[in-house]
């Protein structure tokens, strides 16, 4: 198993300070992911703002169970709640008919082709796509 895919199974870290403020904590590694991967997400939220994930060349899932790629430990996010996957066409967002949705650029969908730009909300957390 690859340095980046033993860094995305481990398992992330949600934790709710007294304010209610959502803090989210990923492995300290994976600020030193290539800039050279093919497309990737830049966190906008939580205390890891900023930070780019490298996107690997299959799918990607989201949600609240500790095997997905990225997990996201929120009430409000199902736990198989959505994957990137990259496609012929480019990179694909699917909805995997979560409870609660998934938003992107504002609005909710079942399926979208990603462009660069695109910002991705699941619950509290939100990213921006790179290509």
């Amino acid at each position: 198993m690859s340095w980046w895919r033993r860094l995305w199974r481990r398992k992330k870290e949600l934790m709710s300070g007294q304010d209610g403020t959502i803090v989210f904590a990923l492995p300290a590694q994976c600020q030193e992911i290539s800039s050279a991967a093919a497309a990737a997400l830049v966190i906008l939220s939580g205390e890891d703002t900023g930070m780019r994930l490298a996107l690997p060349r299959q799918t990607v899932y989201i949600g609240r169970r500790e095997d997905c790629t990225i997990t996201i430990n929120h009430p409000t996010v199902s736990r198989l709640h959505a994957r990137i996957l990259p496609t012929d066409r480019g990179w694909v967002l699917q909805d995997l008919d979560s409870a609660n949705g998934t938003l992107v650029n504002g609005r909710p969908v079942t399926e979208v082709l990603l462009s660069p730009g695109d910002r991705i909300k699941i619950g509290p957390w939100e990213a921006e796509f790179y290509l």
